[in-house]
């Protein structure tokens, strides 16, 4: 009976020291704490997987706007004497045979940070052509040639096609190069000459325009070239005589800068 009292006791002892436990030691502690470790609840629902959180969406991105329509450039003007102080004064530019001395529009125009010069001339080719026409009532038409005189009355017609300069760009300087006869370009007694240059609101066509028509058919509204609106007078001391050109120093230009502005304005506006 000793025995058995011994042998329940080094029982216990061991059980002690293999737990840390001292006093009051529960058997079924030890089932409380196994539970806790890993929780047996079969029956307790399982939570389903979470679903990544949504991408958000960008915010909407206004589209470009769209491009200008920017309409054509057209230089188109309409030369006449409004001031001849005697019957045979008068002021006469002609090319003389040389394509280099034809009448030509250069334009200087800034795009982009950088400035570019273009001409436009009578044999410069079909991008950079510049056409020029004197008429008379008696219908004797003169291809790149400006004989003016109040009478009897004539007129030159200039036009250039400038619509490859671009819609944004800013203009410059805009001339009208007009080469002097040297012969009979005006004489130099002529100090009072006049020339008054319009805007001609007409598309004419060379080959075809002449004193009544501007195109085949067509009639001008008024012969000789429409005019709409007055662009400057040419004086022939100021811009001729005080700027030193004449019959031996022909090659004359006349500034049409503000002209050439006004028309790259209107080219974005409503058509």
């Amino acid at each position: 009976m000793e025995q058995q009292w011994k042998l329940h006791l080094l029982i216990v002892t061991l059980i002690l020291v293999q737990f840390g436990c001292s006093e009051g030691f529960d058997p079924y502690q030890l089932v409380d704490q196994q539970s806790q470790v890993n929780p047996i609840a079969p029956d307790a629902p399982v939570d389903p997987p979470r679903s990544p959180p949504p991408t958000p969406t960008p915010p909407p991105v206004d589209p470009p706007p769209p491009a200008k329509d920017y309409g054509p450039l057209v230089f188109n003007i309409v030369l006449r004497q409004s001031h001849q102080p005697c019957g045979g004064c008068g002021i006469f530019f002609h090319p003389q045979g040389v394509q280099s001395q034809n009448p030509r529009v250069e334009v200087m125009y800034e795009i982009e940070g950088q400035t570019i010069i273009r001409n436009y001339q009578d044999g410069l080719g079909p991008e950079n052509q510049a056409h020029a026409l004197t008429i008379t009532p008696s219908g004797n038409e003169a291809p790149n040639v400006v004989l003016i005189k109040a009478r009897p009355d004539r007129r030159a017609l200039v036009m250039a096609n400038m619509s490859d300069i671009p819609g944004e760009a800013k203009i410059l300087r805009t001339r009208l190069y007009l080469h002097f006869h040297t012969h009979e370009g005006m004489s130099y007694d002529d100090t009072s000459s006049e020339l008054t240059v319009y805007h001609n609101p007409r598309i004419w066509k060379l080959g075809q325009a002449n004193w009544t028509h501007f195109d085949q058919g067509q009639r001008w509204s008024s012969p000789g070239g429409d005019i709409d609106g007055e662009i400057r007078k040419i004086l022939a001391k100021r811009d001729i005589i005080d700027q030193g050109f004449h019959k031996h120093r022909p090659h004359a230009h006349f500034d049409l800068t503000k002209y050439v502005q006004d028309l790259q304005s209107e080219r974005s506006l409503p058509r």
